[in-house]
């Protein structure tokens, strides 16, 4: 999922370049929402389209169109570094019941903010979101000027946020 570019998939193209080194291979990348893409992969527009598969959104594969698992990109928490539970090692998403959440939005161009809420239900608790925004990096700006916690991918904290600490979950983490 890539929201204004927050995730970049700089070091997958760089890979595919070395491994497919060829005068006659030419790399044209596209952003597509998942059904576009899936479309024009059955349509043989594109050779390939990376997206995301959830069961609380799942794809509709067109015929023709085969979806292998790349990775299961695991959230975790971004917290001010002034938080009082800043200093621990990981968190259970039900000790964060209370806190005010920074998601990404509903209907959004990821299905993060759905996997978010879901996780919480099954937490126990239902999220008291202050703030939806697609930017990742703007989820954990807000977290570090204090405004409350963000649940984001890993890969989408590639370069560390000044001002907030990222701390993994315990038990079933949201994926």
């Amino acid at each position: 999922c890539s929201a204004s570019g927050t995730i970049r998939p700089s070091g997958a193209v760089r890979e595919a370049r070395r491994r497919h080194a060829h005068p006659d291979v030419e790399l044209d990348l596209r952003v597509l929402d998942h059904q576009p893409a899936l479309r024009a992969l059955a349509r043989g527009k594109l050779d390939m389209a990376l997206t995301i598969d959830s069961p609380l959104d799942q794809l509709d594969v067109p015929d023709g169109v085969e979806l292998l698992p790349v990775t299961e990109d695991p959230m975790v928490i971004a917290l001010p570094v002034e938080h009082p539970l800043a200093s621990r090692r990981s968190l259970d998403l039900a000790e964060l019941a209370d806190e005010p959440f920074l998601l990404t939005e509903i209907g959004g161009t990821c299905a993060d903010s759905n996997i978010v809420r879901h996780a919480c239900r099954t937490a126990g608790f239902t999220p008291q979101v202050r703030l939806e925004s697609e930017d990742y990096n703007a989820l954990q700006g807000m977290a570090a000027a204090g405004l409350g916690i963000a649940l984001v991918p890993r890969l989408a904290t590639v370069g560390s946020y000044p001002g907030v600490v990222l701390r993994p979950l315990r038990g079933t983490v949201p994926t």
